[in-house]
């Protein structure tokens, strides 16, 4: 079994394939990554499979699975204040 990572994946996916992070906050920054405030996406921090049988597949199953989450992207602020 893998160590804890945190994903991210759309919320009408079944899939986490956003973004993958050893940290909550590295995983949010790359999920982010060319959204629009408002804009939602779901993180999970899980632990994989690590069997042959998954070697060279697109996809491998969360054995386990915590601190699942909805994430709602917030206003940007603007360096220097408003011109």
């Amino acid at each position: 079994m893998t160590p804890w990572t945190w994903w991210a994946g759309e919320l009408d996916d079944d899939v986490y394939a956003l973004a993958e992070a050893t940290t909550k906050e590295e995983v949010i920054r790359r999920a982010s990554i060319g959204m629009k405030p408002s804009d939602q996406f779901r993180i999970v921090e899980a632990r994989s499979s690590e069997a042959m049988k998954y070697e060279g597949q697109d996809f491998v199953p969360f054995l386990r699975t915590r601190n699942e989450e909805i994430v709602t992207i917030g206003p940007v602020a603007v360096k220097g204040g408003a011109a």
